[in-house]
C-alpha cells in the first residue's frame, strides 16, 4: 500500500485532506502499537523461572543501584550489585550493575600511554 500524504485525500472517503481527518487517529493508534511493543519487549527481559512478584523485586533491587552510582557511592553501589547478584543468580542485571559502576569508577579504560 501507498504511503499517504498528508495533503492528499482522506482514504476514508470523507473528501477531507488526511491531514484534517484520519491522521491524529493512525498516529494513535501507532503510538498505541509502539507502547505495547516496548511494554511487551520489557516483559520479555523478566526471567521466565520468577513470578510477577519476583521480577518486580528484581527491577527494585536492579534500579536502586544507578542512583547510588550517579551519586558517586561507589562503595554502596558495589554493595547493592552483590546483593542483586547474591539474590538473584540466574539473570544478568546484577553484572550490568557491577559493569555501569566499574565503568562510572573508569575501572578498565585504557589511557593514551597504555594503548
Amino acid at each position: 500500500m501507498a504511503k499517504i500524504g498528508r495533503n492528499d485525500l482522506c482514504p476514508c472517503g470523507s473528501g477531507k485532506k488526511y491531514k484534517h481527518c484520519c491522521m491524529a487517529n493512525d498516529a494513535a493508534d501507532a503510538r498505541a502499537k509502539l507502547a505495547a511493543a516496548t511494554a511487551a519487549a520489557t516483559a520479555a527481559h523478566h526471567d521466565p523461572h520468577y513470578c510477577d512478584d519476583c521480577n518486580d523485586k528484581l527491577d527494585t533491587a536492579a534500579n536502586a543501584v544507578f542512583p547510588l552510582i550517579d551519586a558517586k557511592q561507589f562503595d554502596a553501589a558495589e554493595q547493592a550489585a552483590h546483593d542483586v547478584l547474591a539474590r538473584f543468580p540466574s539473570v544478568h542485571d546484577g553484572y550490568e550493575c557491577l559493569g555501569r559502576l566499574h565503568q562510572a569508577k573508569g575501572i578498565g579504560k585504557l589511557t593514551g600511554a597504555e594503548m
